[in-house]
């Protein structure tokens, strides 16, 4: 299974974000004696959509947002 958090930078082409789950199905060949990935299928089976943010860097006091706050604690 698979969990993802993908966000961009507030901007006039700025794509939409997403917090999306899933998972992976892969294959594996053995080559000279080593496993190696041969095919990866990513499925997605939900996904949330997520605003875009502005950089703490870059903000003003009147910005609103800003960077989401990760999951891992950082």
């Amino acid at each position: 299974s698979m969990e993802d958090i993908l966000t961009f930078p507030a901007g006039p082409d700025a794509p939409e974000g997403h917090h999306g789950y899933g998972q992976y199905r892969e294959t594996y060949k053995k080559v000279d004696g080593q496993w190696l990935i041969d095919s990866v299928l990513l499925t997605r089976f939900w996904m949330d959509p997520l605003e875009s943010w502005t950089p703490a860097e870059t903000a003003t006091p009147s910005d609103t947002k800003s960077a989401p706050k990760t999951t891992n604690g950082e």
